[in-house]
Formats: structure tokens, C-alpha cells, sequence
């Protein structure tokens, strides 16, 4: 009996691998070389005479597996929830963007919407007329003035040098008084251009410099070119570059090339060329 009260007690007393002291097992010693689990002391119960965890019984094995797939199941769900939630997102969103595009298609109408997508970025080429006769013809008015001999060479010459710079121009716009149609005519002849001139009121020598930039805030081109008189084109280039004056002289046949934003307001640019007939094109001002 005795001795059956001692396994008891040797039994209830924790076991650890790295424990220094001697248990006594009956005759048997138990020393500091037995290896016995490193974990936490376990219940008397879950240890077997040799140190040895009971492997666990079937029961508990189903239990085990079914909290582990259990919790699979719930990852899986919890990520089927997250997709659905992504594509719900993304197809109300592209609900709304088709319904914006929709709506902002009919209020523009097909030249507003496709002005948007194609001239949001602009070429203007501000050009004065040629020379033009000084005197007035008889019996008729200034309007009626045309170029000289000089001055239509001159153009010639001078359009012929840009036209590698000017060959994209998609439209040409003009003053209808007869020096500003011929200038027109030269420049499309020298440029390659094969569209229709046209005239525009916005061009007269009495217009403001608002109904000019009227006319670019509506182009629908990449490029256009605008002949016009002084001193409208120098205080249209002044006020498309952000400048109080035009520093360089406006005279006959200069043309400035300016890139426009029409997206900001009011309309703001910057140079692309200055240049006068009978003179090498420059890309500065000052």
C-alpha cells in the first residue's frame, strides 16, 4: 500500500526535460537524461509512464478536423462576400459613368462632344495680311484694297518657308475684305491646304479681341489659322501668351504661332514661333 501511495505522488509531480533532480519510481531512478516533452505540465492522465503524450482518440481527431474546415469555410465565404461587394462597386460605377456620359452627350449635342475628345489642345497661327495698295481704288472702299506685286511674292516666299511648321492646318479663317482673301488663298496654295476657305465677320478690323477668342474657344480642329488685320492679331497673341503688349512689330505677313488649352478659362497659351517675312523664325520674345 505503501508503495502504491509513492507512484501516486511520483506521478502528480510535474515533469520537465531540463529538470536537474531525481524522481524515484519504486527501485527505478528517473535522472536529468530522460527526455520528456518540453511543453507545459500536462494532467497526470495525458502522460504515459515513459513522458509520451496519449495520442488523441478519434472523436477528437472529427471534432478537430471539423473546427478546421469549418474555419476554411468561413475564409471562403468571407472572400465570395469581398469579390461580390468589388463587383457590385464597379458595376454601379460604371452604371453612373454611362449615365454621366449619357447625359453630358445629349446637353452638348455631337460638335460639343466631339470638340471634347479631339481639340482640347489647339494650334492657332495668327497671321497679318500682306502688303496692300496704299491708295484706295475709285469708287470703292477700303475693303477693296488688294496686294501689291511685292507683297504677294513676298507672302509666297515667305508661306513657303513655314509650311513644314504649318502643314497640319485643318481650317483656314479669314477676314472678307479682299487683301485678308488673298493672303488666304497664298497660304493655302503654299501650305498644301485642300479644305474650303472661309470668311469670318469675327476677323474685321472693327471687332474686339473677345469675338476672336470666341472663335477659337469653338474650333473642333487640332489647327487652325486666323488672317486677320492689326491691331487685332497683336493684341490677340498679347492676351492668348499673358502679355500687357506684343513686344515685336506686327508688320504685313507675320505670322505667330501659338498652343492653346482650351480647357482652361479664359484661354492661355504658349509660343510656338514668331516669325516676319524676309527673316529667320524665332521661338522666343524676349
Amino acid at each position: 500500500m505503501r508503495q502504491n501511495h509513492r507512484k501516486l505522488i511520483c506521478l502528480n509531480k510535474p515533469f520537465r526535460a531540463h529538470a536537474s533532480p531525481c524522481y524515484s519510481l519504486g527501485s527505478q531512478t528517473l535522472g536529468a537524461r530522460t527526455s520528456f516533452p518540453k511543453a507545459s505540465p500536462c494532467p497526470p492522465q495525458q502522460i504515459t509512464l515513459a513522458g509520451a503524450r496519449v495520442p488523441p482518440s478519434a472523436p477528437e481527431k472529427k471534432q478537430a478536423l471539423l473546427g478546421m474546415w469549418t474555419r476554411v469555410a468561413r475564409n471562403i465565404q468571407t472572400e465570395q462576400n469581398l469579390y461580390t461587394d468589388v463587383a457590385t462597386h464597379l458595376k454601379t460605377t460604371y452604371s453612373f459613368f454611362k449615365e454621366g456620359l449619357t447625359l453630358w452627350y445629349t446637353r452638348l449635342g455631337t460638335q460639343g462632344f466631339y470638340r471634347f475628345w479631339k481639340a482640347t489642345n489647339v494650334k492657332a497661327y495668327l497671321i497679318r495680311h500682306g502688303d496692300a495698295d496704299a491708295e484706295v481704288p475709285e469708287g470703292l472702299g477700303d475693303e477693296e484694297r488688294a496686294l501689291t506685286t511685292k507683297g504677294r511674292l513676298s507672302l509666297a516666299s515667305h508661306f513657303s518657308v513655314l509650311a513644314p511648321r504649318m502643314a497640319e492646318v485643318e481650317l483656314i479663317l479669314f477676314s472678307p475684305l479682299v487683301r485678308c482673301v488673298q493672303t488666304a488663298q497664298l497660304l493655302s496654295m503654299a501650305i498644301g491646304y485642300e479644305g474650303t476657305l472661309r470668311p469670318n465677320k469675327a476677323l474685321l478690323p472693327d471687332m474686339p479681341v473677345g469675338a476672336i477668342e470666341s472663335l477659337l474657344a469653338g474650333c473642333e480642329t487640332k489647327a487652325i489659322a486666323l488672317v486677320g488685320h492689326q491691331p487685332a492679331m497683336g493684341a490677340l497673341a498679347s492676351h492668348l501668351l499673358g502679355l500687357e503688349h506684343f513686344p515685336k512689330p506686327f508688320i504685313p505677313g507675320t505670322v505667330v504661332g501659338i498652343q492653346l488649352e482650351l480647357a482652361e478659362q479664359p484661354s492661355r497659351g504658349s509660343l510656338l514661333f514668331f516669325a516676319q517675312p524676309g527673316q529667320s523664325s524665332v521661338e522666343k520674345l524676349f
